[in-house]
Parts: structure tokens; C-alpha cells; sequence
């Protein structure tokens, strides 16, 4: 009985799952050449970055601008756009930042914001200008207000120690007594910004 239930429900799932989640072909093909793009700048600038199987907007996406998967069992990497960074009144140049950004996840060591991430983030930045730290505001990635739903950084801490900034969208107890924690890196302590 139970089989029975789960055969007929699982369609109706996946195409209602995949309806949500569909992308006009254009918008695809902006998001591939933009990821080609932004690893022809990475490697100009000599960053080895992971191996990418997928770029896709993930409609579902309301509290980043952008997201890097990490497959733990054979070390590929899917990465997730806003959709409102594919949006005509966006320049290209706040995409490719994002992407830039996701592709300094898949460095040795790039997981989060730690090491290898901030070396590959502070090379582009060298080479290229760009600054790649998380976008705090819609503002930052010059995105219409009226497009964003990704909340500002209300509170930002840096430790004291190697540098790691840590951002935060509400008040939380690690907001509220920074000196309680200790950075996760280097075992550091915490001074909000």
C-alpha cells in the first residue's frame, strides 16, 4: 500500500519541484558563459579552482546571493545564483563578482571563508580589484531594493587573531557577548566592527 502511495505521489512532486525551478534557456546560457568567464579570470590570475558540474538559479535563494555545493564524495561543486542577480536592471559585473566569489569555495581549503578562500580572494583582488568579502547589502552588488530579498548584515566581528569576519543578520547570543566565542580557525577572540 505504501508503494503504491509513494508511486503515485512522486511524480506529481518531481514535476511540480521541477516547474519551480525552471530556467529560460537564455538566462542558462548567461549563467554558463559568466561561469566560463570568471574561470578564465581565476586562472589569469593563477587560482586553481574545483571542478564545476553545475551552475543554476536557485529560485528558493533568499538569504545569499550566492551558494557553493560541495560534493564530499568526489570533490565536485554545484554552484547556486539568486535569481535576482539574472535580473536585466543588474549589471553583469555583480554576477560575475558572485560567481567569482563561489569559485574561491572550491580552492583547496576554501570551504567557508578560511584560508584558501581568503588567499584566492585576496589575489583577485590584487590582480583585478575586485573585492570578493560577502556582500552585505543588495546595495553592494548594486541590486535594485526592490529585487532584494536577502536581509542586510547588521553585525559584522573580526578576529582579533587571523583576520576571519564573521556577519550577522539579528541580534543572537554571539552578537550580544562576542568575548564568550572563539574563532574556529585560530582560536581567537572576536571584535565587532
Amino acid at each position: 500500500m505504501t508503494i503504491a502511495i509513494i508511486q503515485t505521489i512522486l511524480p506529481i512532486f518531481l514535476e511540480e519541484e521541477t516547474q519551480e525551478t525552471e530556467v529560460p534557456a537564455i538566462l542558462n546560457e548567461k549563467l554558463k558563459r559568466s561561469l566560463h568567464e570568471c574561470e578564465m579570470i581565476c586562472r589569469h590570475a593563477g587560482i586553481k579552482t574545483g571542478e564545476i558540474t553545475d551552475i543554476r538559479v536557485n529560485p528558493l535563494l533568499r538569504s545569499a546571493w550566492g551558494r557553493c555545493i560541495t560534493d564530499r564524495i568526489n570533490g565536485t561543486h554545484k554552484i547556486e545564483i539568486n535569481e535576482a542577480l539574472l535580473d536585466d536592471s543588474v549589471p553583469d559585473l555583480s554576477l560575475k563578482r558572485t560567481i567569482i566569489h563561489e569559485l574561491c569555495h572550491t580552492v583547496k581549503d576554501g570551504h567557508g571563508h578560511r584560508k584558501g578562500w581568503r588567499e584566492a580572494a585576496d589575489r583577485l583582488e590584487a590582480v583585478y580589484g575586485l573585492q570578493l568579502s560577502p556582500a552585505n547589502s543588495a546595495e553592494d552588488l548594486l541590486v535594485p531594493s526592490s529585487l532584494s530579498q536577502v536581509p542586510s548584515v547588521r553585525y559584522v566581528f573580526r578576529c582579533s587573531d587571523c583576520g576571519l569576519i564573521i556577519e550577522r543578520y539579528r541580534r543572537s547570543k554571539f552578537v550580544d557577548s562576542p568575548e564568550r566565542y572563539r574563532c574556529g580557525n585560530c582560536g581567537g577572540t572576536f571584535e565587532q566592527l
